[in-house]
């Protein structure tokens, strides 16, 4: 929730999300309104409000005692237990449920639209065997198999279209860092390089395209703002996608590196260097990789301004 757990003028949305939710209750997630109503995701309420840790207030702590960055400050948190995604499933008509422009609302059984959203949610609930908005566990009929749905176990976060700018900016700011420093220290270019290989998704259109790549080494580049897991995994997935077409559509085969803002941990960073790809890292106005250890008839550049 964006708003303060302590928030006193307004709706109190913060404090309501924070005091008045109750554990076992059950919250849909959902943007936008009218015609360009998205959903989420649906899930148990399984902790009291949490707040968010570390000097710019984006930690998670989970209850394995791991802790998830997340993609911009906020007031508080829910874990929910289980979570089960509805993005690109079909879902009910809001129709009679709420007109006012509320960032949350309560949904009252009492009332027919609101019975027929939370029947609605109560089946996507007894998928995953978690019960329903009752609070009480469905029971598979015996004789009969049913496909299961399973829960999300990890954080599921939804990044505003501010958010989404403010970190494609800083993506790109990073990779004209490196790209001015490469150049400057060691007299190589790299650019972005885009393949003829076009897409769309929901009406939106795109083509593939690597955030920088060097000719002279022949190495593909990937750049993340931040080295959470969820983007390791994205860059993870986006460099073998690239190196797989510039080897089907190019004829050539390519080397994988991860241009990031700071250095990772040793464990992703040998992780990372055992499925093939290298690590480049900002270190002050410099930036230092690993690539000579990963690819070895490749020379490291560790030079420092």
């Amino acid at each position: 929730m964006g708003w303060s757990p302590t928030q006193k003028k307004g709706m109190r949305l913060g404090s309501k999300f924070a005091n008045d939710i109750e554990k076992n209750d059950v919250i849909l997630i959902a943007r936008g309104r009218g015609a360009n109503r998205e959903i989420v995701g649906c899930g148990r309420v399984a902790s009291s409000a949490l707040l968010p840790q570390g000097k710019d207030e984006t930690l998670l702590k989970l209850p394995n005692k791991s802790q998830v960055q997340a993609p911009e400050s906020f007031g508080s948190y829910r874990l929910l237990d289980p979570f089960v995604v509805l993005e690109g499933q079909k879902w009910p008509s809001f129709k009679g449920v709420t007109y006012q422009i509320w960032a949350m609302y309560e949904l009252k059984p009492v009332s027919a639209d609101d019975a027929r959203l939370c029947k609605w949610l109560d089946s996507k609930l007894a998928m995953v065997g978690k019960g329903s908005t009752k609070k009480q566990k469905e029971k598979t009929k015996k004789g009969k198999s049913t496909q299961l749905m399973l829960p999300t176990t990890e954080p599921y976060f939804v990044v505003t279209k501010a958010e989404a700018k403010r970190i494609e900016n800083a993506e790109a700011k990073l990779v004209n860092q490196y790209a001015g420093w490469l150049l400057r220290t060691h007299k190589r270019e790299a650019l972005p390089h885009s393949l003829p290989v076009v897409f769309s998704v929901d009406g939106v259109s795109g083509h593939v395209s690597c955030d920088l790549y060097d000719e002279e080494r022949r190495i593909m580049i990937e750049a993340k703002s931040t080295t959470d897991r969820h983007n390791i995994r994205m860059a993870i997935g986006q460099l073998f996608d690239y190196s797989n077409l510039m080897q089907l559509i190019r004829g050539k085969t390519v080397k994988r590196a991860m241009l990031l803002p700071k250095r990772l941990d040793s464990s992703m960073e040998e992780f990372l260097k055992s499925i093939g790809i290298a690590s480049i890292w900002k270190d002050r106005k410099s930036f230092v990789d690993n690539i000579g250890s990963v690819f070895p008839q490749t020379r490291l550049l560790a030079v420092k301004d």
